[in-house]
Order: structure tokens, then C-alpha cells, then sequence
């Protein structure tokens, strides 16, 4: 009876066990593995076509958005913060009762069991007799000299390290997307270049065989009026193939499907306008460093990790020092119950100079660290530099080409005039066109360089763009 009693209470106390052992958390890991199977077999990780913003119906802020959300990359470290909490979470769980998060370090154990062996009653007859035992046990870790808050100190720092390192993948995908955004736009308005100085030789050919057909045109004008149209044309089909790679390229940055999925391109009302992205930035080189020194994630990354190389020199040093823990334990084995209790002082005496060259080596980290510091700064400082750089010139470059194109428009349409009443000649249209082709695709450049650089500085400095998306106007030569 008794027997049975203690199988009872056995089979219990397991059933317990088993349930408090994290049922949860395995299903919860269990749900992961399922649903990362099937979207391996559905291969639910490529974007459907069509799922992008449209490239002529979103704006760049829709974009940067939608690339933020879908890039692989970010997904990653998005998990690596995660991770990196746990790792935090882990490490308080060892905590002593004398720590910054006391109650942690506690372990309870639990065992159980049944043995049985047989005694010889008689020379004939073996009688077998058999008991059931359990045990629970308590560990307490007291004190540590420091050891876990030491390591606590750098989980956290690698936490803020992931986060920041989060962060600086966005900017940095946020710099890739807008980068993109303007290439391509670019070369959008330098097609549209290409397409005017295609119209302009097609009515320069309509001309010369109106001419012609009045008796009062040559034919060698003709064929030459057809050469620069047919050179024009080329220019057309190259430049429309450089919009078709950048449109590929500007899907891929977002994290779409690089075809079938950028809508369908509306008429060009005014092929002189050019999308802006964003606001006009005032601040010097000396301005935008002393904020990125502060606010930039890669320069908060190398300083994050340079705080846990400092704890993990903490940690070595306490690791030389012992561990004081308490234990309780109740036992039963039947029909004996019994409790013990005890305060327990681990130290290694002698351990080969592992720890202490653990902490030769901890130190060295630190110096590496504080040496990475230094190299970012002067990273940091270079990028700025050459964007700020890059922004000035592209803003006078944008002034200078303005004026050209201004220039370029009253001459063309002062050489067509001339061309009618026979005082100019084809070498002074041609001049003309390419001028004004030249000058528009000038502009674009310069203004869409500029652009990129608003956007490299934004990610450098580590602050949210401040998007002014409109179009900037240019009145087309009539």
C-alpha cells in the first residue's frame, strides 16, 4: 500500500516537474519551426510582383518606409537585438542575492525514482523488495564580488550595441533607397533630354523635305538632317536603357522583385521638372560632425562597444575572486524523510594563470576597443567631409548649370529662327541642340547629386531626413 502510495506521489511530482520545465517555450519554438518550414517550401520571403510602391505613384518617404520593412538585412539585426536581450536576460538569471537584480541566481532541482533488488529468503525462494525516493533542492547564490554585475554591464552595452547597429542598418538602407531613387530619376530626366534633342532633329528632317518637296532644299541637307536624327536616336535607345537598370536597381533596393512591379509610367507633362526628395540643409562641415560625433549609430556602436570591453575587465577581475552560495535540500526516500541545509565558499586555487591571463587578455580587448574609437572618428570625419563636399559643389554646379541651360534655350530658339530665313546653317543647330542637351543633362546631374548627398549626410549624422518631395520646375523651349 504504502508502495503504491509513493509511485503516486512520484508519478505527480514528474508530471510537475515536466509542466513548470517550459511547456511554452517549447511550443512557442516548435510554432517558429513550423512556419519557417512552410515559408521555405512556399518561398514566402520574395516579395510577389506588384507588392512595391509604384515608382511613379509613391514617394520617397513610401519607399524608404517599405524598404526599412521588407530588406533582409534589417529583419536580421532586428533579431540580433533580440538575441542580445536574451543574452542580457540569461546572464541576470545567475544572479546573487547581493547584485543589482537580486533573486536571480537561484536554482531548484527536483529527482525521483524507483529501485528494486532481490534478497535471498531461502536456498529455493529470492524475495525482491524495492522503495521509491525524491528529492527537491534549493542553491542560492549569495555573493560573487562583482563577477555577474560585471557581465550584466556588458550584455547591456551589447544590447545598446545591437540596437544601435539596428539603427544604422536602416540609415544605411535608407541612404541605399534614396540613392537609387535619384539615379533613377536622373536618368528619367536625361532620357527626357535624349527625347528632346530627337524631336528637335525629327523637325529639323520635316523641314529639309518640306523643302524639298517646294523645290527650294537640298537633298545633301536632307541626308544630313537624317544622320543627326538617326544619331539622335541612338542616344534616345541608350539612355532609355539606362532608365530600365536603374528602375531594376531602385526595386532591388527596396527589397522587391527587380520587374513587373514599378507601375506603369504616366505622360511627362513638363520633361523639364525634377523630383525632390528633400529639404535644403543649411549646416556646415564643423555643425554636422559635432552631431555625428553624439548621434551617429556607427559612432555609438564602437562606443557601446568599448563600454563592454570596460566590463568584461570588470568580470575578469571578479572571476579571480570565489563564489558564496546557500543550499537547502528535502529528500524522501521511503519511509525516511530527511532536510539538510548548508553555506558553501568555492574558490580555485590554482588554475594554470588561465584567469589571470583572461584578464591580460580582457585588457588588451579594451585598448582594441579604445583604438576602434579613434578610427571611427576619423571615418566619421572623412564622410562627412566628402558629403558636405559633394553637396556644395553640387549645388553650385546646379546654379552654374541652370544659367547654361537658360543660355542654351535662347540660343536654340534664336538659331531655329535664323535657320528659317537662311541666316544660320545646320553646323549652327546642331551646335545649338547639342548645347541644350548638354545644359538639361547638366542640371539633372548636378541636382540628383546634391540629393544623394542631403541623403548620405542624414544617414552619417544619424538624424531622420527631413523629406520636402516636390517637383522643381523648368520652362521647356518652345
Amino acid at each position: 500500500m504504502l508502495f503504491k502510495q509513493g509511485k503516486s506521489y512520484l508519478q505527480a511530482f514528474l508530471l510537475a516537474s515536466f509542466a513548470v520545465c517550459g511547456c511554452e517555450t517549447v511550443r512557442r519554438a516548435e510554432d517558429v519551426k513550423e512556419a519557417l518550414a512552410c515559408a521555405g517550401e512556399e518561398r514566402s520571403w520574395v516579395l510577389p510582383a506588384g507588392e512595391a510602391p509604384s515608382v511613379y505613384d509613391s514617394s520617397l518617404r513610401d519607399f524608404v518606409e517599405f524598404a526599412i520593412s521588407n530588406r533582409p538585412e534589417i529583419i536580421s539585426k532586428r533579431l540580433a537585438v533580440d538575441d542580445a536581450r536574451l543574452a542580457l536576460k540569461q546572464i541576470r538569471a545567475d544572479a546573487p542575492v547581493l547584485s543589482t537584480s537580486p533573486w536571480g541566481g537561484v536554482d531548484v532541482s527536483a529527482s525521483g525514482g524507483y529501485s528494486a533488488s532481490s534478497t535471498p529468503s531461502s536456498w529455493i525462494k529470492k524475495k525482491t523488495r524495492g522503495n521509491a525516493a525524491a528529492a527537491i533542492s534549493l542553491d542560492l547564490l549569495l555573493w560573487d564580488f562583482g563577477r555577474n554585475d560585471a557581465r550584466a554591464k556588458a550584455a547591456c552595452e551589447r544590447v545598446v550595441a545591437a540596437e544601435c547597429e539596428y539603427a544604422e542598418a536602416c540609415f544605411s538602407v535608407f541612404s541605399e533607397t534614396a540613392a537609387a531613387w535619384a539615379s533613377y530619376f536622373e536618368k528619367e530626366a536625361l532620357l527626357d533630354a535624349a527625347v528632346s534633342e530627337e524631336s528637335e532633329y525629327a523637325a529639323r528632317l520635316d523641314r529639309e523635305e518640306k523643302k524639298i518637296e517646294i523645290g527650294e532644299g537640298r537633298k545633301l541637307d536632307v541626308l544630313r538632317a537624317r544622320l543627326d536624327l538617326a544619331s539622335a536616336r541612338e542616344s534616345t535607345v541608350s539612355a532609355s536603357n539606362d532608365l530600365a537598370v536603374a528602375k531594376a536597381e531602385f526595386l532591388h533596393s527596396l527589397g522587391a522583385i527587380a520587374f513587373d512591379c514599378g507601375g506603369e509610367q504616366p505622360e511627362n507633362e513638363n520633361p523639364g521638372a525634377l523630383a525632390k526628395g528633400f529639404a535644403d540643409g543649411v549646416a556646415n562641415e564643423d555643425e554636422i560632425f559635432a552631431l555625428s560625433l553624439t548621434n551617429s549609430p556607427a559612432m555609438a556602436v564602437t562606443r557601446a562597444r568599448f563600454r563592454a570591453a570596460s566590463a568584461d575587465v570588470d568580470a575578469a577581475v571578479a572571476d579571480l575572486y570565489p563564489e558564496i552560495s546557500a543550499s537547502l535540500s528535502l529528500n524522501w526516500t521511503d519511509p525516511l524523510w530527511y532536510w539538510r541545509w548548508g553555506v558553501n565558499a568555492v574558490q580555485q586555487i590554482f588554475t594554470g594563470w588561465k584567469k589571470t591571463a583572461a584578464v591580460d587578455r580582457a585588457v588588451v580587448a579594451l585598448k582594441i576597443a579604445a583604438a576602434d574609437v579613434a578610427e571611427k572618428e576619423r571615418s566619421l570625419a572623412l564622410a562627412v567631409s566628402t558629403a558636405v563636399t559633394e553637396r556644395d559643389s553640387a549645388r553650385e554646379a546646379l546654379v552654374r548649370a541652370e544659367t547654361s541651360m537658360k543660355e542654351a534655350m535662347e540660343n536654340l530658339a534664336t538659331v531655329k529662327k535664323e535657320l528659317e530665313i537662311g541666316e544660320a546653317d545646320r553646323i549652327d543647330f546642331s551646335q545649338a541642340v547639342s548645347a541644350y542637351t548638354k545644359a538639361a543633362a547638366s542640371r539633372a546631374s548636378a541636382f540628383y547629386r546634391a540629393e544623394r548627398a542631403k541623403a548620405a549626410i542624414f544617414a552619417i549624422s544619424g538624424t531622420r531626413p527631413e523629406y520636402n518631395e516636390r517637383k522643381d520646375e523648368e520652362t521647356k523651349n518652345e
